[in-house]
This record gives C-alpha cells, sequence and structure tokens, in this order.
C-alpha cells in the first residue's frame, strides 16, 4: 500500500513538475497543486507521509524494543537507540534542523562540490560508525529480515545522501531553477520514502515472526 502511495505522490509531482518548469508564467511557483505536491516542498502531502512513515518506523522499533527488554534480549538497546535516532530523523523532517545549520558546516569545513550541502560530512561520519556498531545485530537478525532491512537502509541513504550530493553540485551553479535539479530533488525523496517502506516491511516481518523458532532466537535472553 504505501509504495501505491509513492507512486501516486510521484507521478502528481511530476506533473506539478511539469507544469512549473513549462510554464511561461512564474506564478505558477505559488499555485496549490504544486504547493501540494511537489516533493521538495516543504509542509505538504509528500514530507506528511514522509513524516509518517519514519514516525511508524519509530514506534514499531519501541514495540520490539519492549519486546527485548522483557527478554532481557541482547539487542534491546540497539532497538532502543534506532528508535531514537529515527524520532530525531522524525522531528529533523518537520523542523528541517540540518538544512538550518547547514551553512556553519560549510563555512567550518569550506565544503563545496557534492558537499555543498555539508550537513552531509557529518551525517556520513555518523553512518559509518552506526553500520559499524549494528553488524552483529544484523547477523543475529533471520537472513530475510536482515536483507530487507539493509535493503531499505541503502534506499533511504542513497536518496538522503547520494542524491544530495548530486543537487549539492547543482545547487553550488545556480541550477535550482532547472530541470535536472528538480529531477534530482524528487528521485532523492522517493528513494527516502520508498527506502522507509521497505524498512518498515521488515520490522513488521519481525513483529509477525514471533512464534516462528527462527525469530524467537532473535528474542532470546542474553
Amino acid at each position: 500500500m504505501a509504495l501505491v502511495i509513492i507512486a501516486f505522490l510521484a507521478v502528481m509531482s511530476a506533473i506539478a513538475g511539469v507544469i512549473f518548469y513549462t510554464a511561461d508564467d512564474p506564478r505558477f511557483r505559488t499555485e496549490v497543486f504544486y504547493k501540494i505536491f511537489w516533493l521538495d516542498y516543504e509542509r505538504n502531502l509528500p514530507s506528511f507521509f514522509n513524516f509518517s512513515l519514519i514516525m511508524l518506523s519509530a514506534f514499531l522499533l519501541i514495540a520490539l524494543a519492549r519486546l527485548q527488554f522483557l527478554t532481557r534480549g541482547r539487542w534491546r538497546f540497539h532497538l532502543a537507540a534506532m528508535a531514537a535516532i529515527f524520532f530525531f530523523l522524525a522531528f529533523d523532517e518537520a523542523a528541517q534542523f540540518h538544512e538550518a545549520n547547514m551553512g556553519f558546516v560549510r563555512y567550518l569545513v569550506g565544503a563545496s562540490g557534492i558537499f555543498y550541502f555539508a550537513w552531509i560530512i557529518p551525517a556520513m561520519a555518523f553512518l559509518a560508525v552506526f553500520v559499524l556498531a549494528y553488524l552483529g545485530f544484523l547477523r543475529a537478525l533471520p537472513i530475510r529480515v536482515s536483507a530487507t532491512m539493509v535493503m531499505g537502509g541503502v534506499l533511504y541513504v542513497g536518496g538522503a545522501i547520494g542524491m544530495e550530493m548530486i543537487g549539492g553540485t547543482l545547487a553550488e551553479a545556480g541550477k535550482t531553477e532547472g530541470l535536472a535539479y528538480g529531477l534530482s530533488v524528487n528521485i532523492e525523496e522517493i528513494l527516502e520514502m520508498t527506502g522507509l517502506s521497505v524498512f518498515i516491511t521488515a520490522l513488521l516481518s519481525l513483529l509477525n515472526g514471533l512464534e516462528d523458532a527462527i525469530f524467537a532466537r532473535f528474542f532470546s535472553s542474553t
């Protein structure tokens, strides 16, 4: 269902973009249709859906963490920490915290080119630490769940960081009004939402498989 909604939002955003980029009248930028559906616009339907996916992920992680705490499972703190990370991501989605502090980081490290959106520099450092800290966690998961979770993470990071690098080079060149930039930000948002949907599928599989012996080992005591 989530993928159907993502596809719908992608189509509507594409229509809004075509209207905007092919129209001679610049007032199309302020049209209600563009504001509601353009994927890179803030506080609209796509951003609300993205926020909802992040919050759903956070609450599912809390449910899994609670089960691990009840059984004194080995991964209870990993799940609790991941839930906290997703709550921060939800806060950032609503408040755009990383964009507000991007200028300071850019000035501090002299970022340019693919690092023009300088928030990705600390994000990449955090991601490296996160991956190292969660390798054991991923190995402990049932292989199908682990593979699905990794796929969701790759899609999300590919959008949030990978496409942001491309968008950064275009933004630094002053091409934020062009079709290429519009396409890059749309792909970025679609990858993020798709990655979150795949990640949620992995969490639901873990919750639904509690009575399976393979899954039960993950929730066994330390």
